[in-house]
């Protein structure tokens, strides 16, 4: 996402998602306390407690 529409997308399209610059959570899990988040801004990924700070998006299958 953060390639094709998020701020590093490569087609020049923009911020067509509308992510924020911080980390939004995953539903990956590392145990009852950890949990990995992902920034769109800079298309990093890492975990942290899940006392952090972070948001959310809803998402469909598809």
């Amino acid at each position: 996402m953060h390639e094709n529409i998020g701020q590093g997308d490569v087609f020049g399209l923009g911020n067509v998602g509308d992510f924020s610059s911080l980390y939004y959570w995953s539903s990956m899990q590392l145990g009852n306390k950890i949990a990995w988040l992902q920034n769109f801004y800079i298309g990093f990924q890492n975990y942290s407690d899940k006392s952090g700070h972070g948001y959310v998006r809803s998402i469909r299958a598809f």
